[in-house]
């Protein structure tokens, strides 16, 4: 039996690595297109159910005093960003008025009684102020990043331990359970779904706070729960995949309008050097909301989504790029990141049936 020749093996070895490569990508590409097919007839499936479910829900949120519309835009801000830690990618940066680590670990559990001396020595006056205020542009004030597509967050225990030493201060209790219900809408009218719901806790609190005292008024439980249900779903309006009419349903949305923007923005706006030019109607859809959503500053957002993508960083904006340098598999890889970033949004809907 005479052997093939090395030149021979080599061309066939060849030719079974490329077939096998072939079928390789093929199933690669009818996986990406299932799980992308997939992933939208779900979303379409979610908002067809719960939308009607939702919109009542925001319409009996913006029916509260709380969040009726403010008249301004008094920016909270600068009061804010001084009194609280931040968190970034390197680490806690602490504001120049920001509780002490001293005053944090005495408070202790959110149920826990605040020692008097405590409470009394706490500079809460500044919180007087909050009831004036429209909104809370987080950035505002926040310490820098040294990442563009990244912003510093406020820690939530210094949002919850400055509405616990406001509630032990002696004085007028109808005063002090307003301003931190103030605190509270400001959290929400934020664009960070952490602080959106920090500002559900603050609520329950101020509920606690108002029953205790025997004061009428206030965000019951059972808005509480629409309120905590309607930040999660209002994210599913503002997404890549939202059906063409999902941006335009931002628009009369009670709360959660600016944390949907800036979630499904932020995700588009680090696919975007891949995905521009194969959504182009989304992003337009996008880019019209972010314009149409003049109460929320999102300033950080709006500086970044303005940029031209030569603008990112190449290699920071697109953690793969090393390995899937071929536009086609880049596209695919972003695709796939679309897919899988969609969350369940309305999960708490189904849940409470």
């Amino acid at each position: 039996m005479r052997l093939a020749s090395p030149r021979k093996l080599v061309k066939w070895t060849a030719v079974v690595l490329a077939a096998l490569v072939a079928v390789a990508a093929l199933g690669a590409l009818y996986f990406v297109r299932r799980l992308v097919s997939d992933a939208r007839a779900h979303q379409i499936a979610e908002l067809s159910s719960h939308r009607d479910a939702f919109l009542d829900d925001e319409r009996r949120l913006a029916a509260l005093p709380l969040f009726a519309p403010r008249p301004g835009h008094a920016d909270a801000g600068p009061l804010l960003a001084p009194r609280l830690r931040w968190r970034g990618l390197k680490g806690e940066t602490p504001g120049a008025l920001a509780l002490d680590d001293g005053t944090r670990a005495a408070l202790g559990a959110e149920s826990a009684p605040v020692p008097p001396e405590l409470a009394a020595r706490a500079d809460v006056a500044w919180m007087a102020a909050l009831p004036d205020l429209d909104t809370w542009d987080v950035d505002a004030g926040a310490p820098p990043v040294e990442a563009p597509l990244w912003s510093a967050i406020p820690d939530m225990r210094d949002l919850a331990s400055w509405a616990q030493l406001r509630l032990a201060r002696d004085g007028d209790r109808a005063a002090a359970i307003a301003e931190v219900e103030a605190l509270a809408r400001l959290c929400v009218s934020t664009a960070d779904l952490g602080v959106e719901l920090i500002g559900v806790s603050l609520l329950r609190r101020a509920a606690r706070a108002r029953r205790e005292a025997g004061l009428a008024g206030g965000v019951g439980e059972d808005d509480r729960a629409r309120l905590w249900h309607v930040l999660f779903a209002a994210r599913a309006f503002a997404t890549l995949t939202t059906p063409p009419e999902g941006p335009n349903g931002l628009d009369g949305l009670a709360v959660g309008r600016c944390g949907a923007l800036a979630g499904g923005l932020g995700i588009a706006l680090f696919l975007r050097p891949d995905l521009r030019d194969a959504h182009v109607e989304a992003y337009a859809r996008l880019d019209a909301a972010l314009a149409r959503a003049t109460e929320c500053p999102l300033t950080s957002l709006r500086s970044r989504w303005s940029a031209a993508d030569a603008a990112l960083p190449p290699e920071k904006s697109r953690l793969w790029q090393i390995a899937f340098r071929l536009p086609p598999l880049r596209r695919a890889r972003a695709e796939v990141l679309l897919a899988i970033s969609g969350q369940d949004w309305f999960l708490r809907y189904r849940d409470a049936k």
